[in-house]
């Protein structure tokens, strides 16, 4: 395996986001914790190391994304992925805060919008906000339809809000769009969407 001691800091980076993509957890952690001690001023690379944790040592992951976020507090990306990770860890507060401060600081045109939009639905579901809450994951199913993670959100919002018609009629339309996997996440979020419909409609 290429250790960090071979690349820069650029070549890194790229190569820990592959290894992220292609799911190879287990190898992407041995080379992060490489990486961290050559560069562990560096935000990006901090951030892909508390990435690479959630799988393995969760409880150490949020220390390390709080950690990649006072190294460069003004960076949109890296504050919606950080609150991306912390809300699936169950760190709520923090999540939000990010949110917020990623809201303040994204440009007109934001790569991430789609993901900050689901993440604010997502928030405000847990809030009780839902008339918000569906706006936000509609929205941002609207937005990247091959995402079958977003049209996965607003079923489950739909189905506890006993509304299981349109619930199901979300994840049809995100089978029919999503039929071909690139990357295993694209297949995971189809067996997750799968999964769902099994749920709403036991039986079938």
């Amino acid at each position: 395996m290429t250790r960090p001691a071979d690349l820069t800091l650029l070549e890194t980076v790229e190569r820990a986001e592959q290894l992220l993509l292609d799911e190879r957890d287990a190898e992407n952690l041995e080379f992060l914790e490489d990486a961290i001690e050559r560069f562990p001023q560096d935000p990006e690379v901090r951030l892909l190391y508390g990435t690479a944790l959630v799988p393995f040592r969760p409880e150490e992951a949020p220390w390390q994304l709080a950690t990649a976020i006072k190294l460069d507090m003004d960076n949109p990306w890296r504050l919606t992925r950080a609150a991306c990770l912390l809300l699936d860890l169950g760190e709520v507060e923090a999540s939000r805060s990010y949110a917020a401060r990623a809201v303040q600081f994204a440009p007109e045109k934001f790569s991430l919008e789609a993901i900050l939009t689901n993440l604010g639905g997502r928030l405000a579901a847990l809030q009780g906000d839902d008339a918000l809450a569906e706006e936000a994951l509609r929205a941002a199913v609207e937005s990247e339809t091959l995402r079958a993670s977003y049209a996965r959100d607003l079923a489950r919002f739909l189905a506890d809000q006993q509304r299981p018609a349109e619930a199901l009629d979300v994840i049809d339309r995100a089978l029919r769009l999503t039929s071909t996997a690139s990357y295993p996440r694209d297949y995971r979020d189809r067996q997750r969407l799968l999964q769902l419909r099994g749920e709403i409609v036991p039986n079938k």
